[in-house]
């Protein structure tokens, strides 16, 4: 647990505020029960938890469905008289635990489902095991006002019938009366009316003993006398009696919803208290969302790092008013080489609310509330809190200003540790300014050597000269605008701060003759110190408004630069879409050319190799080739070449150049020192030294052979192999038959097919179909250095 010295320490530092506006969202009296209760955790792992409840059903109320949390009663009071057997609650009590057990079962169900989102705060209902019959028996014994329902026994509905009959035949008899002594003008002014639980007509007072019956009761002015018409008796003993079976009947139910709640009182003890913490996590959460609270990191060792800190008290202060005005943010960086931070300013400048923030964050933190700062602000939770701000002189106990201050600084002295936090506001003040400071400065030094994490304020210039040869010591500010001669609340850490006494003092209007004259006591020396703290300052603020314009243009620079790298993707993917197109024309050109191959080898057949025909469609034939190598070239221009190194590895596939040719040819086999190469129709082994790599692996391409003389033309290209290992049946023949279309239309006189041996299936069922061809002269293995069984060659008309 955090102790906080003084007691009243919690409300000097304005925690009072914050704890008036979570009372103020609190819906239950179990909420206000734990609040009245709250306690200052010291404890690491007891305010991660309670921080991480608090932001989740923070995090709830902001981006999730509504949460199901209503307003129920304290049942405490009730769950105490269950002691006893016999003992009944009545129906309202029943009906407020009831709704209690509906609320903890709604909220148990919210936070089930979203467990994975919010583990800590399910971890508040998740061992509470309610019987869920308790709210259906309720419920169906009980009407909304807390009556018991007919339905709640077979007995009850019997005696409500009869008893509802017979007060039917009472009102008829007592009509039926009545009007027989208006009619012999016995009776009064009025109705029937009940007196003493009885059924009675009005009779006026000379006539009472006209009228059979039994008086009850008689009217104020004397004047009237109700009478029970003998004729009434009767029916009116027998509601009695009813009604008494009735209240009979009702205590029977009573005490059997009371025994069904007792054998649950564990579980709605527990869960009378987790509706009272949520409830107290709820509105925390919702002050906290209010001034955008967040969780820090909470560190081990002591130290602070607070960024973008806003006084909680003074936030909450510009929420509740319609100025249009906000907390100036605060960065502080506070651990163990700066461990002693001495704030100096102007007086209203804003150096006690610096001062506040960071006691109020820490006291927010240990209940367990987020924090109006940025997520990477650091906090340590000290043990200790020692607070000295304002004046506590006491006429009965003899104490100046002084006085006082000294005595919380000695309760400081005593007993801070390397866990304590001490905020001291205006540190010496209050007495002689020499004597008072060299004390304040040897009291900072003890805290200092302690260990002690200490934030003070003050206008002594002893402490700030103190602050800039300390080790330990940090100086700093808030600043103040020199030309508006007014503050402007932000916090400077690493520079003192000038008090600004001779310019405000002129600034408000005081004689120019004293204030010069002032300036003369206070000596040149000092003065000259407090001018050079000034232009420091005035320094400073122009560095930061060059170093705030500086990263204004590096975001802009920052902007342009990803709008020229957008531009620049977009020119890419264009680029991309362009060459897309292109080789889908270049596939579309392909296949016009396939087909208008096939097409002129049906017509020579056709023609039966007319001379005439012949030329003609060979004509037709090589002109088509021409447009078809004249596209290929226009969508390749400009396509980087394959360059390989020359004394790379050579594998089947590539292209290579034997000696010193200029012919590439395509590596066949390569085997002990030996490289076999395709070259022309033919193919040639040599030794590996012999042969240069001129590019990867390509599908190999030959040129028409023709007899024209024409001269010139660019045939079309076929292959002379094809691997078809590892397809179907189906899928290789798919390949087979364009592959040997191609080398008949290119005129070649030999190709061969790569299917590998296996089971022979993909062998026989290619050999099959090559055999139905009239342009295929014969089918068989290759030689065992080209393949074996695993090629088949063919020899082509």
């Amino acid at each position: 647990m955090m102790h906080v010295f003084p007691e009243t320490g919690i409300d000097r530092l304005g925690f009072s505020v914050i704890l008036e506006k979570i009372s103020d969202y609190l819906k239950t009296d179990q909420g206000r029960v734990a609040l009245s209760n709250l306690t200052l955790s010291a404890s690491i792992e007891e305010v991660r938890r309670k921080l991480s409840i608090t932001y989740e059903v923070q995090t709830a109320q902001e981006f999730d469905d509504p949460v199901p949390h209503s307003d129920v009663a304290d049942i405490f009071p009730y769950l105490d008289r269950l002691g006893p057997e016999g003992v009944f609650l009545d129906g309202e009590e029943l009906l407020e635990i009831r709704a209690l057990v509906i609320t903890i079962s709604a909220l148990q169900k919210y936070y089930s489902s979203r467990s994975a989102k919010y583990p800590d705060t399910f971890s508040l209902f998740e061992e509470i095991f309610l019987d869920t019959s308790v709210p259906d028996e309720l419920g169906r014994c009980l009407e909304p006002d807390g009556s018991v329902s007919a339905s709640a026994s077979p007995e009850l509905r019997r005696v409500r019938k009869e008893k509802e009959s017979a007060e039917r035949s009472l009102q008829r008899v007592l009509a039926r009366e009545f009007s027989k002594a208006g009619a012999a003008g016995h009776a009064a002014e009025g109705q029937p009316t009940i007196r003493a639980g009885r059924h009675v007509i009005p009779v006026r007072v000379e006539a009472k003993r006209k009228v059979n019956g039994f008086v009850h009761d008689v009217s104020s002015s004397g004047l009237t006398v109700f009478v029970e018409p003998a004729a009434c008796l009767d029916l009116n003993n027998e509601i009695r009696t009813l009604e008494a079976k009735e209240r009979t009947e009702i205590i029977k139910v009573l005490t059997r919803l009371t025994h069904l709640v007792r054998t649950n009182k564990t579980a709605l003890s527990r869960a009378s208290n987790a509706i009272g913490e949520y409830d107290l996590h709820h509105a925390m959460a919702v002050v906290s969302r209010s001034i955008s609270g967040v969780v820090p990191v909470i560190r081990e060792e002591p130290g602070f790092k607070i960024v973008g800190g806003r006084n909680p008290a003074l936030a909450l202060f510009f929420v509740r008013s319609s100025e249009d005005r906000s907390v100036v943010p605060m960065d502080l960086e506070m651990f163990d080489d700066n461990r002693t931070i001495i704030v100096s300013g102007p007086n209203a400048g804003g150096k006690t609310v610096a001062l506040k923030t960071l006691g109020l964050c820490v006291l927010m933190l240990a209940v367990g509330m987020p924090v109006p700062a940025d997520a990477s602000s650091e906090f340590s939770i000290p043990t200790k809190l020692f607070v000295d701000i304002g004046d506590d002189q006491s006429l009965e106990e003899d104490l100046s200003s002084y006085s006082s201050h000294l005595s919380r600084m000695k309760k400081a002295l005593d007993t801070a540790d390397a866990n304590s936090l001490v905020l001291v506001d205006e540190i010496g003040a209050a007495t002689d300014p020499d004597q008072g400071s060299a004390i304040a400065l040897a009291m900072l030094q003890q805290l200092t050597d302690k260990g002690c994490m200490t934030f003070v304020t003050t206008h002594f210039g002893r402490l700030k000269a103190a602050a800039e040869s300390h080790q330990y010591f940090c100086n700093a500010s808030m600043e103040f605008d020199t030309d508006e001669l007014a503050p402007t609340y932000r916090f400077e850490q690493g520079l003192p701060g000038s008090s600004y006494a001779m310019e405000i003092a002129g600034r408000v209007g005081l004689n120019s003759d004293v204030v010069e004259s002032a300036r003369m006591i206070l000596g040149d020396q000092e003065y000259t110190v407090e001018e050079l703290i000034v232009k420091l300052e005035r320094s400073q603020r122009e560095s930061d408004q060059l170093r705030i314009r500086l990263d204004a243009e590096l975001r802009a620079a920052t902007a342009t630069r990803k709008e020229l790298d957008s531009k620049l993707a977009k020119h890419k993917e264009d680029a991309a879409s362009i060459r897309y197109k292109a080789v889908a024309e270049s596939q579309k050109l392909l296949r016009e050319s396939r087909a208008r191959i096939e097409n002129t080898i049906r017509e020579i057949r056709e023609a039966e190799a007319e001379k005439k025909a012949t030329r003609a469609a060979r004509s037709e034939l090589e002109a088509f080739a021409e447009r078809v190598e004249k596209t290929r070239q226009d969508q390749s221009s400009g396509a980087p070449a394959v360059r390989t190194g020359e004394h790379e590895s050579i594998s089947v596939g590539d292209r290579v150049v034997i000696d010193d040719g200029s012919t590439s040819g395509e590596v066949l086999e390569v085997k002990k020192g030996r490289v076999t190469v395709a070259a022309g129709t033919g193919k040639v082994t040599v030794k590996q030294e012999r042969v240069r790599k001129v590019g990867g692996k390509q599908e190999q391409q030959v040129h028409i052979r023709t007899t024209s003389s024409t001269t010139g033309a660019i045939r079309p290209a076929a292959r002379i192999r094809i691997d078809v290992r590892g397809n179907r049946v189906e899928e290789a023949l798919s390949s087979v038959v364009p592959f040997v279309d191609d080398a008949v239309a290119a005129g070649l006189d030999e190709i061969s097919i790569l299917h590998g041996t296996g089971t022979g299936a993909l062998r026989n069922a290619i050999r099959e179909y090559l055999q139905t061809r009239r342009d295929v002269t014969s089918v068989g293995d290759a030689d065992w250095e080209s393949g074996g069984p695993g090629v088949t060659v063919i020899r082509l008309d």
